[in-house]
C-alpha cells in the first residue's frame, strides 16, 4: 500500500474510538523462515490474547496463598497448603496454552526477523513472555546493523 493509499484509508475509516492503523504491507520476498512466522500469526495471536486472560485468573489465588504461606522465606512445605493446590489449579489451563505457544514459537526463537510485521509479532509475544523481548531486541539491532558500544 502506498503512503498516499495508506493515508487516504486513514482518512476514509469512521472515528469509532478505537485505534485505526493501515500499514504498508512490507516485503514480498521474505525469508521462508519469516514467512512461515507471520503465517501462525493469527492463531498465536488469539492464543496469546486468550493465554492472558486465563494468566490473570491465577492472580488472586496466588495472592491468597501468599498470605497463607505467611511472611518469610519459601519452604517446601508451603507447597502442601490447600492454598497452593487452588493456585496450580487455577493456572492449568494457562499453563496448557503456554506449551503450545512455546511450540509455535520456538522454531524461531534464535532466527532474525526483519519485516515490521514479523518484529510486531515478535513483540506481542513478549509482551506475554518477558524472555522473548531479548529477541526483539536482536532483531532491532540486527536492523540498525551494528552492534551498541560497550
Amino acid at each position: 500500500m502506498s503512503r498516499p493509499a495508506a493515508l487516504g484509508a486513514i482518512l476514509a475509516a469512521p472515528l469509532t474510538g478505537g485505534v485505526v492503523m493501515a500499514l504498508p504491507s512490507g516485503p514480498k520476498n521474505l525469508p521462508d523462515h519469516e514467512a512461515q512466522f507471520l503465517a501462525v500469526a493469527p492463531r498465536m495471536v488469539a492464543l496469546l490474547d486468550e493465554y492472558d486472560r486465563l494468566w490473570a485468573l491465577s492472580h488472586e489465588p496466588y495472592a491468597i496463598y501468599e498470605q497463607a504461606r505467611g511472611r518469610g522465606r519459601y519452604k517446601p512445605e508451603h507447597e502442601k497448603l490447600p492454598e497452593w493446590f487452588a493456585y496450580i489449579e487455577a493456572r492449568r489451563p494457562a499453563d496448557d496454552l503456554d506449551a503450545i505457544l512455546e511450540e509455535m514459537y520456538e522454531p524461531y526463537r534464535d532466527l532474525r526477523l526483519v519485516s515490521f510485521e514479523a518484529i510486531k509479532l515478535r513483540h506481542r509475544y513478549g509482551m506475554t513472555f518477558d524472555w522473548a523481548r531479548d529477541d526483539l531486541l536482536e532483531d532491532l539491532d540486527a536492523i540498525w546493523g551494528r552492534k551498541p558500544c560497550a
